[in-house]
């Protein structure tokens, strides 16, 4: 699909040194992975590899753009679909990962107190749900600018 990976296509050479990983440690991930049940794990080893195979054989960049959409909110789409059996999955992809990156912002902000200081957060779409409620509604931040990257053209 001719895409470019993060590490190619962000430009962080100048700041690499101040470059805070918030995401959970692969023991922390371990541990919570095995917690999960069995046959969920089992679904998973299935289905993972043959959806990444299809795509490789049959996905396209429109395709990609559809499935990957998201705004604020939850779509009735999104709402529909939704599958407790993979809630697990979720909770630990998603809510687990959310909440140390939540972790880490709460410190910065700590810090800010003291300290003046710009942050960029660069993170997959579905966890700025939860990001900017909290920055919003816990943190009192508003937004004053946005700036859109673009990811890909169709």
């Amino acid at each position: 699909m001719n895409l470019v990976t993060e590490q190619d296509g962000l430009r962080v050479e100048s700041f690499r040194a101040k470059i805070v990983n918030a995401d959970m440690d692969g023991s922390a991930f371990d541990e919570r992975w095995s917690s999960l049940p069995v046959l969920l794990r089992a679904q998973l080893f299935i289905i993972i590899p043959i959806f990444v195979v299809y795509l490789f054989l049959f996905g396209t960049r429109e395709m990609l753009a559809k499935n990957i959409a998201l705004d604020d909110l939850p779509s009735s789409e999104e709402i529909l679909w939704e599958d407790d059996s993979f809630e697990p999955w979720d909770s630990l992809i998603i809510d687990e990962r959310d909440k140390k990156l939540i972790e880490h912002i709460t410190g910065l902000a700590d810090q800010q107190i003291v300290d003046s200081q710009q942050v960029g957060i660069v993170y997959g779409a579905r966890h700025m749900r939860s990001t900017v409620a909290f920055l919003m509604q816990e943190l009192n931040y508003r937004v004053v600018t946005a700036e859109w990257i673009k990811v890909f053209d169709l």
